[in-house]
Order: C-alpha cells, then structure tokens, then sequence
C-alpha cells in the first residue's frame, strides 16, 4: 500500500510538471502536424484534396491524364516557352517535328519522348511535359475511389498506426530527456538529496517507483494520443457511409512504442545515475538518438546499426516480423538490465550524500 501511494504521489507530481506538460505539448503539435491527413480522408470537398497535397499524402489525389490531354497541355506549355523566351528562337526548329506527331495524333506521348530522346535541347523539355501533365489533381469522387479501392474496409488506421508509430520513436528518443532529468536534480535543486537519500524505503524500490512515476502517465498519453487520432479518421470514414473494420492500436503500441522508450528512458536513468552531470550526459544521449535515427548516413554500413535500432522505422522497406521481435526482446532486456544497474549505482549514492546528481 506505502508503494502504491508513494506511485501516486510520483505520477501526480509529473503530471504537475511543468516540464512534463510542455512536453506533452510538443508531442500533440508534433503529432498533430505530421499526420494532419487524418482530418482530410475520405475527401470532402476540394479544400480537402489540397490539404492532402501539402501534407504529402499524395497517393490518392492524383488521376493520370488521358493521352489527349498530354498531348494538347504538352503542345500548349511548349509553345508558350517559345513565345516568352524560355526556348530560344534559335532552337525552336527543333520542336517543329515534335508539334507535327503530337498534333496529328498519330503517335503517342510516349512515342514522340522515345523518339526525340538523343535530342539534347528537346529531350528535357518532354520530361518536363509528362511530369508536369501525366496527372492532375483527381475530382472529390475520383480521390475517395483511390482511397477505398487502397485501403478498403480497415480505413487509414493502419498506415496511421505505422506513421504514428515511427514519428513518435524518433521524437520521444530525443525529448524525453527532460523528463528523466528532473527525476533526480528537483531532489538536488530543492536541497531535499539528503533527506530522500536518508529515507528507510529499499533504495531499489523507491528508485523504480520514481522511475514508473514518470514511465506511466508518458506511455498513457502516448497511447491515448494515438487511440484519438485514430477516431478522428474512423468518424470520419463512417460519417460518410463507408464500412469501416476497427483495427486495435495496442499490438502496434506494444510492438514499437512501448520497447523503444522504455530502452531510452532506462538508458537515460543509468547514464544519469553513472555520470551525475546532466550537461555531460546530454551530447552522448543526443548522439546515440541520432546514430539510431539516421543510420542511413553511414550507407551500406548502416545495415547493422538498423538490425539493433531500438528504433524500427515504418516509412522504408518493410522489416520482417521475426527480426522485429528478436529486436524487440533484446530492446526490453536491455532496459530491465540498465534499471537494474541503476538500482545498484542509486544504492551506492545513498551512502555517499556528495554524490547527488546535478544539472
């Protein structure tokens, strides 16, 4: 009952916190910008389709043009370039073949490319034509056919489930270090080391209870976050009248989320406790976030740091589901064995009061 009270007390004060709360807010406003598609899909109307174009959710906006329309933007755009300059005059010539077969129809866009790719001077401008007229920006209608026909009954939960999964790996590594701080230098800042130090609770116990003070309300919100998230997206596919199959947050939550935390907040624990200098220990944390987020910077010597990441990204090619979980179980292994040696190091320092941790 003392440890379930003094848990209580540990979560009420972090949730208190106003580094916990500002932290909180650069979660939702990091979360809410990234995945801002959820309030946008099924499209409503065509506010909706250009929100999806600056959000980068591009998949399902964009119909391909038909032949006829390449070709009479193609013929147009080039034409005007002639005109204002752009293409000289001294080379407008060139494109006169290029007029003839897209006018008289008798090729095909892509025809007209194959044949004029050795021409320098007009082989870039037809790469231009197709990338810039292959496709338009699809009807209301047309984008919520791409969208059911890709995603079908499930809805967006899903790929907002993988989305929101990696994002907040990679920004929970890097500011959750402020919250495990304060797990330790408030007891320094407020001249209270002694007296907590000096306290009868089991060392081990209480350093496990602070640390879960701070673990829980975090993965709480997290999780929440995403459940509302995913609601949003839900309603918004039901209202509409599509069939919508609810897929469960939690295998995805426990899968990616849970483990990656848990090893950095477990590594921040044992870091702090080994150096006891915040200012210290914040560049190396930094640099191993870093390592672990980007490990594409090191090429095809980066296939190794990917395989041990606590951080398993989504947005690349997939990784197979056994790797995932040895990953994982070494993840949680890794954290339950850095709190252990916090445990240990934290029962040192209680004999040793000049050893508190500071900022």
């Amino acid at each position: 009952m003392k440890s379930l009270r003094l848990l209580g007390f540990e979560c009420k004060t972090q949730l208190r916190s106003v580094t916990f709360l500002i932290i909180i807010a650069v979660f939702t406003i990091f979360a809410v910008s990234q995945l801002t598609e959820v309030f946008h899909m099924p499209v409503k109307s065509e506010q909706d389709i250009q929100a999806l174009d600056k959000s980068g959710e591009r998949d399902y906006i964009f119909v391909k043009n038909t032949e006829d329309e390449l070709r009479t933007q193609s013929v147009q755009f080039l034409k005007q370039r002639i005109e204002d300059g752009s293409i000289p005059q001294n080379r407008a010539a060139e494109f006169d073949n290029v007029f003839e077969m897209l006018e008289s129809g008798t090729h095909n866009f892509d025809d007209v490319l194959l044949e004029m790719q050795s021409n320098e001077t007009v082989s870039p401008w037809l790469l231009a034509c197709k990338a810039q007229f292959g496709q338009r920006f699809g009807s209301v209608q047309e984008a919520n056919q791409m969208i059911l026909s890709d995603l079908g009954n499930v809805g967006y939960s899903p790929k907002l489930y993988e989305k929101y999964s990696t994002y907040i790996q990679i920004i929970a590594s890097l500011i959750i270090f402020p919250i495990f701080l304060f797990l330790f230098t408030r007891d320094y800042r407020h001249g209270m080391y002694e007296i907590v130090y000096s306290q009868p609770m089991n060392s081990s116990k209480f350093l496990i209870l602070r640390y879960l003070g701070a673990f829980i309300p975090l993965m709480l919100y997290l999780y929440g976050l995403g459940l509302i998230l995913n609601l949003i997206s839900a309603a918004r596919f039901v209202a509409m009248g599509y069939a919508y199959e609810y897929t469960l947050f939690s295998p995805y939550f426990m899968t990616y989320i849970f483990p990656t935390v848990f090893f950095f907040s477990a590594l921040l624990m044992v870091l702090m406790l080994l150096i006891k200098k915040a200012t210290a220990v914040f560049p190396l944390y930094i640099i191993f976030v870093i390592l672990n987020v980007t490990p594409n910077v090191f090429g095809s010597n980066g296939g190794w740091i990917k395989a041990i990441s606590p951080i398993i990204r989504l947005d690349g090619a997939p990784n197979m589901m056994q790797d995932i979980m040895v990953n994982r179980i070494v993840c949680l292994a890794l954290g339950a064995a850095f709190l252990a040696l916090s445990c240990k190091i934290y029962k040192q320092m209680k004999t040793d009061m000049r050893k508190g941790i500071t900022i």
